[in-house]
Order: structure tokens, then C-alpha cells, then sequence
């Protein structure tokens, strides 16, 4: 999502991301955290594996750390 996030921007088309609420209530999380020098395409962000957030809350994420612009929007 966050690469289509990106692409998007690029191409200037909207994005949107729809939201629901997290069926596993966002507040266990568990796992490593990846290394820095390791981030790909599977793992681009330094978080545990299993993080607790939306697909949402992730969109809303990368657009305030800067690292994907601002163009999505957020249906909940």
C-alpha cells in the first residue's frame, strides 16, 4: 500500500484508503523490530511484526513521518 501511496502521488491521482476498525483491538503488539540496514519492500518501517494498526492508521503514519506525501484519504 505504502509503494501505491507513493506511485500515486507520482502520477497525481487520488488515493484512498478505506478504514475499518481493528479486529484485534491495536493493543497487542509482539515481534522484533526490523533492522534498518534489513527494510525492503516487505519490511519498510521499523516496527514490530505484528504492530496492531489499520491499514488506515499505516497510511496516516507514513504521511506524518514525511516518508510518503500527503494525497491519501482516510474513509473510516
Amino acid at each position: 500500500m505504502l509503494y501505491a501511496l507513493e506511485e500515486a502521488s507520482k502520477a497525481g491521482l487520488p488515493f484512498y484508503v478505506l478504514d475499518r476498525p481493528n479486529p484485534v483491538t491495536g493493543t497487542h503488539m509482539e515481534g522484533p523490530l526490523i533492522d534498518d540496514d534489513l527494510q525492503s519492500f516487505v519490511g519498510c518501517y521499523s516496527m514490530p511484526i505484528r504492530h496492531g494498526l489499520t491499514l488506515g492508521e499505516l497510511a496516516t503514519m507514513a504521511t506524518a513521518s514525511g516518508s510518503c506525501p500527503p494525497i491519501c484519504t482516510l474513509l473510516r
